[in-house]
């Protein structure tokens, strides 16, 4: 927590979290004085005084630079503003009735600390101060954020207050007997990682757990991954249907390991939540990742039958072993057709490109000029490059050296930034 209107507080949070302009939320005293800083309708002045209390996206007002420090939200039109939620904050609040940045304790890319001896350790010179309690937390729950659009509640990141409660899955309702229905484990893609547990006509997802790339991320995944169904007695589901003992428990009676009959996962073989589901499931379950996205609308939309959907991603493994991108999909539920999609071209490096923009945007130039690229000097992107690194991508680009082709929606726009 920062003060919110000190901007040399506000940019030493962000040089320490490393983050370099992404919004933080601001928590402020009382629904009045969100107010003063943001437009609010009845349905968002709801949201925010909700039990679950998430952050609620809401247009700033104009004449906020003399409370708010602009660092907050740089070059945003929009505040994500949240009310006290715990007894602590509203502690806090009345003695401060000042707006505070709170942003979640953890280092860029891991998940929160929710033991005080790890946080002590993790986030050594980002804090200056812990304030520690003596109730242990069970999990890590970051903040749920929401909006307003149209008069709808919309969820952006489902977690504290609403997770893990369920979802109804209408279609279940009316195509599938809850007697034949067995529960389903769904462990998530690579990136912005969620797990979720079905059964019968009920969805359970999980908490936001972020991006699986460090160690810490996979922890918190498989720790989800096997808490979640124990927290529904899965286990005790499973071995009731099958006479069988599905879950492995050490010596203070905790479940470690849990196989289950139906895992759900994305197609791309490389994902970390994909290993772990061939390697605790029976039968698995690979969904193309765009018809994930594109089947996830549908159900936010109670939407049943054949639709034709737009997905525009930067990232998902296509049956052809390409990456997919920037689609059009005729699908329903279970099975889809590829109908459009953005004429695809190479990124040299792969996976680098997307953290080097410069390498999407040579991708499209050699698509569009080919060799001849190499011999113009006025293209800014080839002067971003040391001379001695651009033989070197040339001859990637010409030969097909780990350039695997992309219909990239996301990489499009890196390229044309």
């Amino acid at each position: 927590m920062v003060d919110a209107r000190n901007e040399d507080a506000v940019n030493t949070l962000r040089h320490r979290k490393h983050r370099e302009e992404k919004s933080f939320a601001v928590m402020v005293p009382s629904i009045e004085y969100a107010q003063t800083l943001c437009h609010r309708s009845k349905e968002q002045a709801r949201l925010l005084t909700s039990p679950a209390a998430p952050i609620v996206l809401l247009r700033r007002q104009s004449n906020t630079d003399h409370v708010m420090a602009s660092s907050v939200a740089p070059k945003n039109p929009a505040l994500g503003i949240m009310l006290p939620y715990t007894p602590l904050h509203h502690i806090l609040m009345r003695e401060l009735n000042y707006p505070i940045v709170t942003t979640s304790g953890n280092r860029s890319d891991e998940p929160i600390c929710i033991d005080e001896n790890e946080a002590l350790h993790r986030l050594r010179g980002i804090a200056d101060l812990f304030l520690i309690h003596n109730r242990p937390i069970i999990r890590h729950v970051d903040d749920s954020v929401t909006c307003v659009i149209r008069g709808r509640d919309m969820m952006i990141r489902r977690a504290r207050g609403f997770a893990p409660l369920p979802i109804t899955d209408a279609h279940a309702v009316t195509h599938n007997h809850p007697s034949e229905s067995r529960p389903i484990l769904a462990v998530g893609a690579h990136q912005k990682n969620t797990v979720a547990y079905a059964t019968h006509d009920q969805i359970f997802m999980s908490q936001h757990i972020g991006d699986l790339v460090t160690q810490q991320a996979h922890e918190a995944f498989e720790h989800a991954t096997r808490d979640l169904p124990m927290l529904y007695g899965a286990n005790n589901e499973a071995a009731n249907r099958k006479n069988e003992t599905t879950a492995d428990h050490d010596a203070h009676g905790h479940q470690t390991q849990l196989q289950f009959d139906i895992i759900a996962c994305d197609m791309h073989p490389d994902y970390l939540s994909t290993r772990y589901a061939h390697q605790h499931g029976k039968q698995i379950v690979a969904v193309q990742h765009h018809h994930a996205h594109i089947v996830s609308c549908m159900m936010d939309n109670d939407l049943d039958g054949t639709v034709l959907g737009v997905s525009w991603d930067g990232t998902g493994y296509g049956p052809d072993g390409s990456i997919w991108g920037g689609e059009f999909l005729r699908c329903d539920r279970g099975d889809f057709q590829r109908m459009a999609y953005i004429n695809p071209f190479p990124l040299p490096g792969g996976d680098r490109a997307s953290r080097e923009p410069r390498r999407s945007a040579l991708g499209v130039l050699f698509t569009m000029y080919g060799d001849a690229l190499f011999n113009r000097h006025d293209v800014l992107p080839l002067a971003s490059f040391e001379k001695d690194e651009l033989p070197v991508i040339h001859t990637m680009l010409k030969k097909n050296l780990n350039c695997p082709l992309t219909s990239s929606m996301g990489r499009l726009f890196d390229a044309i930034a």
